[in-house]
C-alpha cells in the first residue's frame, strides 16, 4: 500500500515506512506482528514542522528481500525528483536494515538530500519504546545532514556504560532510556550486535559520521558538503542480482561444497577467520577449490569474521589464495559485500568487470587507500 498522510499543506520532510518492529504491535502471546498505524507517529511526533508520510509497505524485517529493495528506490526516486523534500527518514526493521542501507548506498548515487533510516527495538505500543525517540532525533538529524547528502542510519550509540534496562511486566516491557548517546551512521559497513539491546548498531572498520549527545552534534568524519544538488545529477540502478552465496568458515567445512553450490549461484562471499583467512592444510584445504571457481570465472572474494580490514597479507593460508586471485574485500563488512555483489552482478556478468567493480569505492565502503 502507497499512502500518503500530511500534518499540514506544505512538507519539507517526508517519512516512508517500510513496516518492522517500529510500526509494529504486539500478538496476545507478546510476540511482534506487522501493523501500521501513523496516527500514533504524528501524534508522538517532538515538532510541529510539516511532515508527509508513505506507508510503503508493512512487513517484518526479517521478510524484507532485493524486490523490496528496488520498491523501496524506485518510491525515493520520485520523491526526490519531485524536489520537494530537504530530508528523507524511512522507517524499517532492525534485522536487516544494515542490507537495505547498504543497498541503497549503491543503488542510488549523487544523492542531493540525505537518506535517513531509522528502526526500533520496541513497538510504538511498548512502555518506554524507542520508536518516538528513534524518530526525533532523526528528525534532528535532518537538519544537521542537508548539507551532507548521503545515505545514513540514527539509532542509540553502543555504550559499555550505558546499557538499556529490559523488565517484563504484565505483557508489557519497559526500558530505561536515559543518558542515551545518538550516532549518525553511514549506510554501509553497519552492522547489528545485539537481538534486544536498544543501542543494538556498530560502525564495523568504519568511524560513525557523528554522534549526538544532549542535543549537540559532534562530527567525527570531515565531508565536502554538496547541498544543493540538482536531483537531476541523481543516478540510479535498480538492477541487481541476488544470486549470490554467502558462506561462513568453521573449522570441518568441506570447501568442496561450493563447486556444488555453482549449480545455483553466480558468485561467492566467504567469511573467512581474521584477516579472511581460509584453510589451506590437507582435507580442508581451499587452495584446490579456489583454483577451480577461479579458472571457471566464478567470482570469489573474502571478507573476516571478526571486525578489522581484509588483506590476506597476515597469515600464509591468506597469501597463498591472494596470488592465485581471490579477492579480500579490505574494510567491507559481510553485509554490505553481500548487498554491493548483488549489485555489481547487475551491472555486469564479465568476471573481470566484477572483479574490478567489488575492489572499487563507490559509496565508501572501501578506505580510498584499498580501492582500485
Amino acid at each position: 500500500m502507497n499512502k500518503k498522510h500530511r500534518t499540514q499543506s506544505k512538507s519539507p520532510l517526508l517519512i516512508i515506512s517500510c513496516g518492522g518492529t517500529i510500526t509494529g504491535k504486539r500478538n496476545v502471546d507478546n510476540s511482534i506482528k506487522p501493523f501500521s498505524n501513523i496516527s500514533i507517529l504524528i501524534k508522538n511526533l517532538a515538532r510541529d514542522e510539516n511532515i508527509d508520510f508513505i506507508n510503503l509497505f508493512n512487513i517484518l524485517s526479517e521478510d524484507m528481500n532485493p524486490l523490496h529493495w528496488i520498491a523501496i528506490t524506485s518510491s525515493l526516486e520520485k520523491e526526490i525528483l519531485r524536489n520537494k523534500y530537504k530530508a528523507i527518514i524511512i522507517l524499517h526493521g532492525t534485522f536487516t536494515l544494515p542490507y537495505t542501507a547498504s543497498a541503497l548506498s549503491f543503488m542510488m548515487q549523487n544523492l542531493p538530500i540525505p537518506l535517513i533510516l531509522t528502526g526500533s527495538v520496541f513497538t510504538p505500543y511498548d512502555k518506554g519504546t524507542d520508536v518516538f525517540d528513534n524518530i526525533n532525533m532523526s528528525l534532528k538529524a535532518a537538519d544537521k545532514l542537508v548539507e551532507f547528502p548521503g545515505v545514513y542510519v540514527v539509532a542509540p550509540m553502543i555504550d559499555a556504560n550505558v546499557y538499556p534496562y529490559f523488565a517484563k511486566t504484565n505483557n508489557s516491557i519497559s526500558v530505561n532510556n536515559e543518558n542515551r548517546t545518538y550516532c549518525i551512521f553511514k549506510g554501509i559497513n553497519l552492522r547489528k550486535l545485539h537481538s534486544w539491546q536498544i543501542n543494538c548498531f556498530q560502525s564495523i572498520n568504519t568511524p560513525a559520521f557523528a554522534e549526538i549527545k544532549n542535543d549537540t552534534f559532534i562530527f567525527n568524519i570531515k565531508n565536502n558538503s554538496k547541498a544543493g544538488c540538482s536531483p537531476v545529477g541523481l543516478k540510479v540502478s535498480t538492477k541487481l542480482d541476488p544470486r549470490v552465496c554467502c558462506i561462513k568458515i568453521f573449522p570441518g567445512f568441506d570447501a568442496n561444497l561450493l563447486l556444488k553450490l555453482v549449480k545455483w549461484y553466480k558468485a561467492f562471499i566467504i567469511e573467512g577467520y581474521a584477516d579472511g583467512t581460509l584453510p589451506t592444510f590437507q582435507d580442508y584445504n581451499f587452495l584446490d577449490v579456489a583454483k577451480i571457481l577461479l579458472k571457471q570465472h566464478i567470482p570469489f572474494f573474502l571478507t573476516s569474521q571478526p571486525s578489522g580490514i581484509t588483506t590476506l597479507t597476515a597469515y600464509q593460508g591468506g597469501v597463498k589464495l591472494h596470488k592465485l586471485g581471490v579477492i579480500p574485500l579490505y574494510n567491507m563488512t559481510t553485509e554490505t559485500a553481500i548487498v554491493k555483489l548483488m549489485w555489481v552482478l547487475g551491472q555486469s556478468n564479465r568476471f573481470s568487470e566484477v572483479n574490478k567493480l567489488m575492489q572499487k569505492n563507490i559509496a565508501g565502503e572501501i578506505e580510498p587507500v584499498y580501492s582500485l
